[in-house]
């Protein structure tokens, strides 16, 4: 990542919520998809609100967490991720994982 500050990965809008206040707050973020690219690959027209699984064990506080905790570096947003699904929550996901990031990376 000499390059770049962050490289988000997937169109979602959590990560592009997380990629602008990052470039907003003067970092170099590179933007690795579009919304097409999520439709295509994840198969989800126009995405899905509540992401793939909706029970018991998907809902908000067993959603996995905005920083990885296997992963150095990764960062994750979106409705899979807590706090979950729905437009709002999706954009606090971004906002999560960008305050995370700066206060991680540096």
């Amino acid at each position: 990542m000499s390059d770049y500050d962050a490289i988000v990965i997937g169109a979602g809008m959590g990560g592009l919520t997380a990629g602008a206040l990052l470039a907003k707050r003067g970092r170099k973020v590179l933007d690795c998809a579009t919304p097409l690219d999520f439709e295509r690959r994840l198969l989800l027209p126009e995405g899905a609100i509540y992401a793939l699984q909706q029970d018991l064990p998907a809902q908000a506080m067993f959603r996995p967490s905005a920083k990885s905790k296997s992963i150095r570096g990764l960062y994750l947003t979106g409705s899979s991720t807590h706090p979950g699904g729905g437009v709002p929550s999706v954009i606090g996901s971004g906002v999560i994982a960008a305050k995370l990031i700066e206060q991680n990376e540096g």
